[in-house]
């Protein structure tokens, strides 16, 4: 096994590289299936047309189909997508969305959102009506609240291909329940063989949260669509209408998300200081969360990360950003009665932030028992299961830090594992941690893996949602290799 090489002639003063073990470039194949596509050109996509889906080695994962009925004045649009297949190391899934849409004209009246999955399903019914829209949760424990709407902005629901606004637009999150406000960007990608390509970002909050490669017949339609991920892209071809759709097998297979390392990294080098450089668009690079630990550069081709103790310009410390931190959300449930109970029992025994931080761990890993891949859970949610993997550790201990009053972030990206891990060793898998505000400086807090060394990536910063969870699965998916460096001085002469 290949371990850090030292010697003379590194290309970057104090960096001493990483042995290479594997090629890299490791998402090109991506970037060669894009170069193939159509040169698109599209401002704003109609309706969705119907698309089957495929996998990185072309098996059947699912299909799109759409359906328009006339509706006295309206159309009655009928979206259903249905994915099927078994991810390495879990059980096979099956996700099923329909979502019908009643259009005037442009002017969406309302929408009926479903996901159901193996075992779970969860209904919605949306009325738009100019300056307010009623969202209903259907079924047991259901809820209904009335919000405010911006009457000049679009209604759009780009995640299912249907509409790909320009600017500020409402869309409806099924993760979060309610209608929030986005913002679309196209931003063109590096041509590729003359042919154009296109990425289009969804931002919330100045943070990208979604997007989709797209390529379309020169005016509105779209041909073919990728959505990056961490390791298998979706890749949606449109299929033609009098083509009915075929149910999946169900039977394929997709790796567990994970990106193999280009190095071999020793645990020396993940106790100090490692450089990342990615090639990344500028669009996705100017976001890239930095902390205490995490200092982002944005360069010609994308970014230069530096992670290690004190690498980063860290977090505000304006009080009320600190205040905001440690207030409840619909994710980090810190008012639940049991969520607040453990935290004050934790603060009663007293010490610093970080000393009360420790046991707030440690009642999370003690609540936390059961190990479960499947799905992502908010942190009362996760409580009353008692089970969860790295995202749920992370909502849970951002809860109950908040609910101690310590201001607590989610960061989500990636980390290496040179263990075995869902049929891969020596590979950066999706990884969820805490970011807390203690004793007066912002630090990370690792409660899964136990410690943070240099190989935890940020690549968003929230609050735990699913969004922005699967935000950093997008911006994974358009990662790009570049080196990797072990930084440490140079001995003196």
């Amino acid at each position: 096994m290949n371990v850090l090489q030292t010697g003379k002639g590194s290309r970057h003063e104090g960096e001493e590289m990483i042995a290479p073990r594997l090629p890299l470039g490791l998402h090109r194949i991506l970037w060669i299936f894009l170069a193939s596509l159509p040169a698109p050109s599209l401002a704003q996509s109609r309706m969705p047309q119907d698309f089957a889906i495929s996998g990185d080695e072309g098996q059947l994962l699912g299909w799109q189909q759409t359906h328009a009925a006339e509706d006295g004045a309206a159309t009655r649009w009928s979206i259903r997508r249905l994915l099927a297949y078994t991810v390495d190391g879990h059980q096979p899934m099956r996700n099923q969305i329909t979502v019908t849409v009643r259009v005037t004209g442009d002017r969406w009246e309302s929408l009926d959102y479903e996901i159901a999955s193996d075992n779970r399903t969860r209904k919605f019914r949306i009325v738009l009506n100019g300056a307010a829209a009623t969202v209903e949760e259907l079924g047991r424990g259901g809820s209904s609240r009335t919000q405010a709407l911006d009457p000049a902005l679009p209604f759009a629901q780009p995640e299912l291909l249907a509409g790909l606004p320009v600017g500020p637009f409402q869309t409806f999150d099924a993760g979060r329940g309610r209608i929030v406000k986005r913002e679309g960007r196209f931003v063109d990608l590096p041509p590729q063989e003359t042919r154009k390509r296109q990425l289009y970002l969804m931002y919330e909050d100045d943070r990208p949260v979604d997007g989709w490669i797209v390529a379309g017949d020169g005016e509105t339609d779209i041909e073919r669509a990728v959505r990056p991920n961490f390791s298998t892209p979706l890749r949606f071809a449109l299929a033609p209408a009098a083509d009915p759709p075929r149910d999946p097998p169900g039977n394929a297979r997709v790796r567990h998300p994970m990106i193999a390392s280009p190095y071999d990294i020793p645990p020396d080098a993940r106790g100090g200081h490692i450089r990342f450089r990615f090639d990344l668009p500028h669009a996705v690079a100017e976001t890239l969360p930095q902390t205490a630990e995490q200092g982002v550069e944005v360069t010609d081709s994308g970014a230069r990360i530096d992670v290690c103790t004190d690498c980063g310009p860290s977090l505000s410390d304006d009080p009320a950003q600190l205040a905001r931190w440690t207030q409840p959300t619909p994710w980090l449930q810190s008012d639940d009665r049991v969520i607040a109970d453990a935290a004050r029992t934790a603060r009663s025994l007293g010490g610093s932030d970080a000393t009360v931080m420790d046991e707030l761990a440690r009642i999370a890993r003690r609540r936390l028992e059961g190990v479960d891949f499947a799905g992502h859970y908010s942190a009362s949610a996760a409580w009353r299961r008692r089970a969860g993997d790295c995202t749920e550790d992370a909502v849970l201990l951002a809860a109950l830090a908040r609910a101690a009053g310590i201001p607590a972030l989610v960061a989500s990206g990636m980390v290496y594992t040179r263990e075995r891990y869902h049929q891969a060793s020596d590979a950066f898998i999706p990884h969820s941690w805490v970011v807390a505000y203690l004793d007066g400086e912002w630090r990370s807090v690792d409660m899964t893996l136990g410690a943070l060394d240099s190989t935890h990536v940020a690549l968003t910063l929230g609050e735990g949602d699913a969004q922005s969870v699967a935000g950093s699965y997008f911006i994974a998916g358009l990662i790009e290799w570049q080196d990797m460096a072990e930084v440490r001085p140079r001995p003196s002469d």
